[in-house]
């Protein structure tokens, strides 16, 4: 059974506007997703119930939608003996239908993330994973990570470093793989490219050469090494969303006080002003002066999906539209992403 698109934008819609009715402002998340684990594997983390949890705080927090992502590097199955195997994800797919018949209205099935390195993801996977986004109809690709340093969470964790370190040239093969389909099919895809002044031009790079890829850079402003980083600013983001339209961001920064690595004291949203608690000057400017390139994202993953993870990222996006006037706060909460996801404006 296919997905029903019509009546799924039908849901999110009328959610909207239930939420407009109620004289709050709707968000939509734009990059969040659930690990590998396929829902008949018993011994593993029970999404059902998960989802059930969450369900329970979705319009209180007034919440228009979550694009949920499969977040699946290999698919571990098991065989007659009981022994664990790989099959490349071949059926990653089945899992967005289960979350789908469901019937949460606030849940958008989103296309596949991943880690694209060769080692994770074989051509035959890419593959398989481009033709059931396109027998789908995904309006929308998961985040794929390009270069991605352990996070503040994964670092505390022994011997996790070979499993969250990342380095796919973005401007490379698989790079290319992935520019070129979200280019020839008109279907946004989010990266996780960390913030390194030798990784910039890469990026430039790829951006020039497919020009009709519709990109989403997560994560705005955290720069977790600053030391490598001098170019990066508010003034180069301006200047890239000129020089590239086909290039989009999402607001999940990191909070004002975290630092990296844990228990240092090096802090990584270049987004907020320490001693004010309010955004920088340049970067309020900036969104306010663009604010279609810009939309909310919740980064909910595999190891932190839940409600209390929830609550604390709708509060964090919640501080950043605060800064903003409603017209503009409104833009970024879910008329962007409405635009770029559905091709249309909303007018309410």
């Amino acid at each position: 059974m296919r997905f029903d698109w019509e009546k799924i934008k039908s849901n999110l819609r009328a959610r909207i506007q239930k939420i407009k009715s109620q004289n709050q402002i709707p968000l939509i998340d734009v990059e969040s997703s659930f690990g590998e684990v396929p829902f008949y594997v018993t011994d593993k983390t029970d999404w059902f119930t998960k989802l059930e949890l969450m369900n329970a705080h979705m319009d209180s927090l007034h919440i228009a939608f979550i694009a949920l992502s499969p977040e699946k590097r290999s698919l571990k199955i098991k065989d007659e003996n009981g022994k664990a195997n790989f099959d490349f994800g071949l059926s990653w797919g089945k899992l967005n239908h289960k979350i789908y018949d469901l019937g949460y209205s606030w849940i958008m099935p989103n296309g596949i993330g991943s880690q694209p390195e060769p080692k994770f993801n074989a051509q035959e996977y890419r593959s398989h994973m481009f033709d059931e986004i396109l027998r789908d109809h995904y309006p929308m690709m998961g985040e794929f990570f390009f270069r991605h340093y352990p996070s503040q969470d994964q670092i505390q964790v022994n011997n996790i470093k070979d499993k969250s370190d990342y380095n796919t040239p973005i401007d490379g093969p698989i790079g290319e793989e992935f520019f070129a389909f979200s280019a020839a099919h008109d279907i946004p895809l989010q990266i996780h490219y960390e913030i390194e002044d030798k990784l910039l031009p890469a990026l430039e790079n790829i951006l020039g050469r497919y020009p009709k890829a519709k990109i989403i850079w997560a994560h705005l402003a955290r720069v977790r090494k600053p030391q490598l980083s001098t170019i990066y600013g508010a003034n180069w983001i301006e200047s890239m969303i000129l020089k590239y339209p086909n290039l989009y961001f999402d607001l999940s920064a990191s909070a004002i006080d975290n630092v990296y690595p844990p228990g240092s004291d090096t802090y990584i949203s270049t987004f907020w002003n320490r001693q004010t608690r309010h955004l920088q000057e340049d970067w309020k400017k900036v969104i306010a002066k663009y604010p279609w390139r810009f939309m909310v994202a919740f980064d909910l993953g595999s190891d932190r999906f839940g409600v209390s993870k929830l609550v604390g990222q709708v509060n964090n996006s919640r501080k950043i539209l605060q800064e903003f006037p409603p017209e503009i706060a409104e833009i970024l909460a879910y008329k962007a992403a409405w635009k770029l996801i559905f091709k249309e404006e909303l007018t309410f």
